[in-house]
């Protein structure tokens, strides 16, 4: 399964070094939204290619051999990705805060995390995201040394980087070029605001979400190979498609709620607190099932539904006492 910029909070206290940051941010976001048409590529920030915290992820992999051919450059693409069938288990990512993880003292320089669960599996990936740079430093208990460069800041279309770091003892350099932009066209459904980019000159290409450049959605190589991700985003963070909604009463909920399905069969049912961590799971063979929620402590939560592959349902849930 191995293959963000955390939200920030302005204090009253003045720290001429963060501000400064800030400022140049906020002066190259305006500048990008002067002089870029709707009809250019987006210039990536880490204002706004860095999922936030708390966001929760669902995501399925389908793949194929012998791709159509793709249109590497240029910007507006649309991408057919007609004949990729769904392999492996979902897998299910919560971004949150480091503070509280189980290898943060391994990443002291790290500021947002994502843990990774796959076949009852999780892994933790720790990311250092700043003004010039986004870098993945570690994974559970391997440090990248150098860091993993996923952006260099501002990435504009035409833009490239190159990086050497240091993972499970092997040394690594590529070239990242940001080539193109577009939508896919998926027999799951359309993924929109796309980026491609070259890796080490043509050699393949990965696909990202605009917002999210810490985990690509996609991986393609001419005429061998074609990865897609369906990712289904909560509304906690920002949205890729759109997921049924759950019903659940009574809200507040105190020691107990019902919750109504939309799906048949066997679903799993994952409560989540607003740092993106399980906090309860269930099982359900009916159209409706009833939580016990003795062990939640009082807050908000996000409650995922999931039904074979594919399916998902989405619903916040208050809890009092």
């Amino acid at each position: 399964m191995r293959d963000v910029l955390a939200g920030s909070v302005w204090k009253c206290s003045f720290n001429p070094q963060i501000a400064a940051m800030r400022l140049n941010i906020i002066f190259l976001a305006l500048t990008v939204g002067l002089f870029c048409g709707d009809g250019q590529a987006q210039t990536l920030l880490p204002t706004n290619s860095i999922p936030p915290v708390g966001t929760v992820e669902s995501r399925q992999l389908h793949a194929r051999s012998n791709p159509p051919a793709w249109s590497t450059t240029g910007t507006g693409n649309v991408w057919g990705a007609s004949g990729i069938a769904a392999v492996d288990d979902a897998i299910i990512i919560t971004y949150t805060d480091v503070a509280g993880t189980p290898y943060a003292a391994l990443h002291s320089t790290s500021n947002i995390c994502a843990s990774s669960t796959q076949s009852g599996t999780t892994d933790w990936y720790y990311w250092e995201v700043n003004e010039d740079l986004a870098d993945w430093v570690g994974v559970d208990d391997e440090v990248i040394s150098g860091g993993r460069t996923a952006c260099e800041y501002p990435f504009n279309i035409g833009g490239q980087f190159t990086d050497t770091y240091i993972m499970f003892g092997s040394t690594n350099t590529f070239t990242m070029e940001y080539v193109a932009s577009g939508s896919i066209e998926a027999p799951f459904g359309t993924i929109n605001d796309v980026v491609m980019f070259s890796y080490n000159w043509g050699s393949s290409y990965e696909l990202y979400r605009a917002g999210n450049v810490l985990r690509r959605i996609g991986v393609f190589v001419p005429g061998v190979h074609l990865e897609v991700f369906d990712a289904q985003l909560s509304e906690v963070g920002i949205r890729e498609r759109s997921a049924p909604s759950l019903v659940i009463g009574p809200q507040p909920a105190s020691d107990e709620v019902l919750v109504q399905l939309p799906f048949v069969g066997t679903v799993e049912l994952t409560m989540v607190d607003m740092e993106g961590r399980t906090v309860m799971s269930w099982t359900s063979t009916g159209a409706t099932i009833r939580l016990d929620l003795h062990g939640a402590a009082p807050g908000n939560y996000l409650l995922l539904a999931r039904s074979g592959s594919s399916d998902m349902a989405l619903g916040r849930m208050l809890v009092g006492r």
